[in-house]
């Protein structure tokens, strides 16, 4: 109508919009609107502004409804919301680390504004063990939220155990996962509010097995030893005994119970459980004992026969000895948990003794006088005798 004046309302990015008052005296008047400009929002962190790329940005009105607006940053951390009104206040919110940061108040009455919004800053997660706070290397850390949401980020600590997070919110708290040994240790709560920061983490300590065998606690060499949790999952850690038998492990979880499993002469002790609750700690761990042969024939010693220590399932355990002048042959650290039987070749027959573990105090009496189960194989008795490692050979008739 040429005699009554009107506007345009324009309903965009969670606001109105108003034009100037006009009338229909004119025929095809174009009525102008231009309802805001172009705002950028900026996206960095830490204490020289590093930008962040690929991170979701929502605009919001100022009484924070959604606008149903959203754009995602940049390689220069850069997202860009076009048309955003001159009349109406706005945040952005960024989605990241789990959590949610707001800008502060802005609206479009500039265009090509920057708002520029520093979320948080550089935390780093500093893994170490033991008294002296040694590091730990390529060890995974995890992000969560003081609640325990994971916030999707995630990074392995460089040489020096150092794990780096970028964007870390200042306005949320946080706590951090280590995976290791086969176990899981959080830390204390923290956020991003500082430019830099470094949370230390003490997972544990350094554990020693000590294996040993017999009544004097006589060490073992070059045994392997593998740690497991308490419930019998592997940790994927193993170290083998030096010299004075003991095997190191460092980081041992403090938060969770372990086991030592030692595989030797054919078969698996368990130790009792434990932890990395001390600094330094050493887990004794006995084995078996010393157990002797005596190989004769009807009471007359064999000296210099090849004595053979087989598990009662038939395998070969790995250990093998000469008899003395006597006819005495030594086997140490045999298992106190495991049966076994000693063979001996003779006259071309194998010849076997009774069933025995490690907890027998006087020697096995081998009289091959009285005990033999098939011919000889001089082939396998080299193969035996020769081998590093244990064969498992199954003895048939």
């Amino acid at each position: 109508l040429r005699n009554t004046d009107y506007k345009f309302r324009v309903d965009y990015a969670g606001g109105q919009f108003w034009s100037t008052l006009f009338n229909g005296s004119v025929d095809g008047l174009v009525v102008d609107i231009n309802i805001g400009g172009t705002v950028y929002a900026y996206v960095v962190y830490g204490p020289e502004n590093e930008t962040l790329a690929n991170v979701r940005v929502y605009l919001f009105t100022s009484w924070s409804s959604y606008t149903g607006l959203s754009a995602r940053t940049n390689a220069t951390g850069y997202a860009r919301f076009n048309g955003v009104l001159s009349n109406t206040n706005y945040r952005f919110r960024v989605d990241y680390a789990g959590s949610q940061y707001w800008s502060t108040l802005f609206n479009g009455s500039v265009d090509g504004l920057v708002v520029e919004i520093n979320i948080g800053g550089i935390v780093y997660g500093h893994v170490v063990y033991g008294p002296d706070d040694s590091p730990l290397a390529n060890v995974r850390v995890y992000l969560f939220t003081s609640w325990g949401s994971y916030t999707g980020l995630s990074a392995r600590t460089n040489a020096s155990g150092y794990a780096r997070f970028n964007g870390v919110l200042s306005t949320t708290n946080y706590k951090f996962r280590v995976d290791y040994a086969g176990g899981q240790y959080w830390s204390t709560t923290f956020n991003g509010s500082l430019p830099i920061y470094v949370h230390e983490m003490n997972i544990g300590g350094i554990v020693y097995c000590q294996v040993v065998y017999g009544t004097e606690n006589n060490p073992l060499n070059n045994v392997r030893v593998y740690l497991f949790t308490s419930w019998g999952s592997y940790s994927g850690l193993s170290a083998r005994t030096n010299a004075t038998g003991h095997a190191r492990f460092n980081g041992v979880l403090r938060n969770t119970n372990y086991k030592f499993r030692i595989d030797y002469a054919g078969g698996q002790f368990w130790s009792t459980t434990f932890n990395g609750s001390l600094p330094v700690y050493t887990h004794v761990v006995n084995i078996g004992g010393t157990v002797f042969c005596y190989a004769n024939d009807a009471g007359t010693p064999l000296v210099n026969y090849r004595i053979y220590l087989f598990t009662e399932g038939g395998a070969y355990a790995g250990l093998s000895a000469l008899t003395n002048a006597s006819g005495y042959a030594q086997f140490n650290g045999v298992l106190s948990n495991t049966n076994y039987r000693f063979r001996v070749t003779y006259d071309s027959s194998y010849h076997w003794s009774e069933l025995f573990n490690g907890t027998r105090t006087k020697p096995v009496d081998l009289d091959v006088s009285k005990m033999l189960l098939l011919d000889a194989n001089p082939a396998l008795d080299q193969m035996i005798t020769t081998t590093t490692e244990p064969q498992k050979i199954k003895i048939t008739s």
